[in-house]
């Protein structure tokens, strides 16, 4: 038996270099289209993290500044809290809440007072929302703080940051800083 291999070149197929040649060239293309659709995901996480921020901070800087713009008297004893009264004799306080000794985001709450500066216990309503995936955490003083001036002016800087629950991952890590000067009215 004689046997005769030939090789010929217009055998239909590919060869086993056109074959690794065009995996190669594969893998490439996906490697890069793969890279590419991540960092677009990423930028899409932080940029959905921003927007939350500046959104729920704009609403919570609001209600204060509505509150206050109707008080009677106004008084910042210190830069984590604003005591202001409204109708009267309604004492109520606004405070920055540190909670990292808890893990917990710290946050904005509303207290109802017995007078200005004093007697402030009854805790009516958290304003930032506390969930540590999905809340606000609010950088403590100087980044945020509470500041009444004599000529009738509050002014308000908070520093929100992304809550303490989220990865550590950069497209997880972002802050926004907003601020805001309300003039009380002369009563």
């Amino acid at each position: 038996m004689n046997y005769k291999f030939s090789i010929t070149k217009n055998e239909q197929g590919f060869t086993l270099v056109e074959l690794l040649v065009s995996l190669v060239i594969f893998s490439i293309v996906m490697g890069l289209g793969s890279t590419a659709l991540l960092s677009i995901m990423q930028s899409n996480n932080k940029a959905k993290l921003i927007n939350r921020l500046r959104t729920d901070g704009s609403r919570v800087i609001e209600e204060i500044e509505r509150e206050i713009k109707v008080a009677d008297e106004v008084q910042a004893l210190t830069s984590y809290n604003l005591d202001y009264r409204k109708n009267g004799n309604e004492y109520y306080r606004y405070s920055i809440i540190d909670n990292s000794s808890t893990d917990n985001n710290n946050s904005i709450v509303k207290t109802q007072c017995t007078g200005l500066g004093i007697g402030c216990t009854t805790s009516l309503y958290t304003l930032t929302p506390t969930d540590n995936q999905n809340g606000l955490n609010v950088a403590l003083p100087p980044s945020s703080s509470f500041t009444y001036y004599d000529y009738g002016e509050v002014k308000i800087i908070f520093t929100f940051e992304q809550p303490v629950g989220l990865p550590d991952r950069q497209e997880y890590q972002g802050s926004i800083t907003l601020n805001s000067s309300v003039t009380l009215r002369d009563y």
